[in-house]
């Protein structure tokens, strides 16, 4: 059995591949990718195929599906479980964007804890990227055509996410700890870690202190030095 566990660039690598064949073939496909929280997804993953497949792909996520926060109230639930999304509505306009149907999606108000029905204008496209935590879940596996599992070790997430919510919460890096350990870690081995058993390819995405700390541009850094990428 082939290993299914990658290096970040050699797992992009592979991903166009998949792709590229399965395009030979098939009218369209859609990936979902699924990721620990601060794993460094979008960017890393998602956002690399996109700009691979430029004007043939689009990246959605999942995040426009969030419930409103009367919701989250009355049943006790917190962005970092799956009953946050209506995960019902998703498949509905993915399986009509499989058909080559225009959809209008939801945004979110986060400021407000609303959802804005029908506020985004999507057209169908031959890559559908679909990313957030739980996109791996057993309810999309009949419109999933490659999964894809972003895994970073824990100590490099939780300094991801002390640097992301310094700068964008001013909180102070004691109280983004404690949200960590009560909170997000816990949430993650219970509903995301399971996941990684639908993964057709697992991407490694580790913490670079040297260019995450100092806040470098990545992706000039990959160019300047001649790493592989997709291109």
């Amino acid at each position: 059995m082939q290993d299914k566990n990658y290096s970040l660039y050699d797992g992009l690598f592979h991903v166009k591949k998949i792709i590229k064949k399965r395009l030979e073939f098939d009218p369209n496909i859609f990936i979902f990718v699924t990721w620990w929280s601060a794993s460094g997804k979008t960017s890393r993953v998602a956002n690399n195929i996109q700009k691979f497949f430029k004007e043939e792909s689009i990246v959605l996520s999942m995040d426009n599906y969030f419930k409103w926060k009367e919701y989250f109230q009355k049943h006790n639930i917190t962005f970092d479980e799956p009953e946050a999304i209506d995960i019902d509505l998703l498949v509905s306009h993915l399986e009509l964007l499989k058909d080559g149907n225009i959809v209008y999606i939801p945004g979110y108000d986060f400021n407000k804890g609303v959802s804005i029905p029908e506020s985004i204008k999507v057209e169908p496209k031959r890559i559908i990227i679909i990313e957030w935590l739980f996109t791996l879940d057993d309810r999309f596996e009949e419109v999933s055509d490659l999964n894809i599992f972003v895994e970073t070790a824990v100590n490099g997430r939780l300094i991801r996410r002390v640097l992301r919510d310094v700068k964008r919460t001013k909180q102070k890096v004691n109280q983004i700890v404690d949200i960590f350990v009560e909170v997000v870690h816990p949430m993650h081995m219970k509903h995301i870690e399971p996941q990684k058993k639908n993964a057709d390819v697992i991407i490694l995405n580790e913490f670079i202190p040297y260019l995450e700390v100092k806040g470098l541009d990545i992706e000039k850094f990959i160019n300047e030095n001649n790493i592989p990428t997709l291109s």
